[in-house]
This record gives structure tokens, sequence and C-alpha cells, in this order.
């Protein structure tokens, strides 16, 4: 997972610093590696995030474009290493005086899409907060706060009535749906459709159509 934030304007470039090094103190998925065996999720006390920044101003746009375009393609191709970490990285390339582009990268299995923008949220707020304009925001809850709530509620009451509904809704198993009972065929139309949209010339019209609306490309071509 990669992502490019684009800054415009009078950036305060410790204060983003800073701010980008606090992600991993308030989140702990942010400092974990995995056990060898891959069973166990381990988290770091503290993570010593290094944010190497490159000052490209010396560039004219396009080849600045194409140093950005090579810095966000390594950031997806460099593996992360599962046991030593970290499985979070940043770095920072100044453009010109007024832009300054902030690539994120992440292992799956720590963040996802909807994470990052948790974290874009996060960066805003500390940011105004390094440089004295807000309060610093509050601290999500950590992961094993959470894990010892969820533990403390098994088998009080409420947990049995929510237990209880649940089993009462799915006593009886639901029919089994057409499409899944002949799955095989389903796969194959899927896969003739797929092959079709493929070779079907129209087919960036149909993603100019589908984005607006955030559909994917299949659905789009299923719509006709």
């Amino acid at each position: 997972e990669s992502i490019t934030l684009h800054l415009r304007g009078a950036v305060d470039l410790p204060a983003l610093t800073a701010a980008v090094r606090a992600l991993p103190d308030r989140h702990d998925a942010l400092r974990a590696t995995l056990s060898a065996d891959g069973e166990q999720l381990l988290i770091a006390e503290r993570l010593n995030l290094d944010i190497p920044t490159d000052d490209l101003r010396g560039l004219t746009s396009e080849q600045g474009d194409d140093a950005l375009k090579q810095a966000a393609a390594q950031a997806v191709a460099m593996p992360f290493d599962l046991q030593q970490g970290p499985l979070f990285r940043a770095r920072l390339l100044r453009l010109a005086d007024d832009h300054i582009a902030l690539l994120l990268s992440a292992h799956h299995i720590v963040c996802d899409g909807w994470s990052f923008g948790v974290l874009v949220d996060e960066i805003g707020a500390l940011y105004s907060a390094r440089k004295g304009e807000a309060p610093e925001p509050e601290a999500p809850a950590s992961f094993a706060s959470f894990a010892q709530a969820l533990s403390a509620r098994q088998g009080s009451a409420e947990h049995q009535a929510d237990e209880a509904y649940w089993l009462n809704r799915y006593a009886s198993n639901p029919a089994v749906p057409p499409c899944c009972a002949a799955s095989v065929r389903c796969c194959s139309v899927f896969r003739a459709m797929m092959k079709w949209w493929s070779a079907y010339p129209l087919r960036g019209k149909r993603c100019r159509v589908s984005k607006p609306s955030s559909a994917t490309a299949s659905i789009c071509c299923l719509c006709g």
C-alpha cells in the first residue's frame, strides 16, 4: 500500500516531519512485526521512523515529475521485512519552494486503504499541533486496550444477549443462491465477459464513466 500527498504553499518541514514521526507512537500496528512462524504480531515499544528528504528544486518541472514517479514506483516495489520491520515508511520530496510530496508506504498487513485516510487526517491535526495552531489530538485507543475490553465483555449479560440474538437469527441456514450452486458456470461467464471487456474498443470511455461512481470496470461492463 502506498499513497502520495501533494502539499502546496508555505510548508513547515520540521513540523511536518515531526507529525509523520508521531504516527507510529499513536498506532500499535505501525510499530508491528511478525514472529518467524507468522503466528504472532509483535509490537515494538518505539519506532524511530527514518524519513529521507530529497531536495529536487534544482530540477525542471518535467524532471521533478519523473523523479516523483520513480520514487513512487520504488516505494511500491521495495519489499518489507516482516520480521525485522519497519512495516511503515515515509519519504519527503521537495519539488519546489511551495510544493512538497509526501510518500507514505505500509505493508497491507498493518495498514489498508481506509487506514491511510485515518493517517492523513491525523497528519493534518498533528501538523497544526506542532505549529502551535491547535491542541494535540486525542490519542486513539491501542489494540491492546481493545483486546482487553473485548475479553472483559466475554460472559457478560450484554455479550450473552448479543450471542443469543445472532444464534437465533441464523438458527436455520439460508437457501443457497442459484449462482453459488452453479459457480462453475458463473465463473465461466465472468471470464468470458472480462475477455470481451479487454478487447472492447470503448473500454477507456467506460472507465471514465465508472470512476465518478466508484464502480469497477466489470460492473460498468455489466450495466451495458
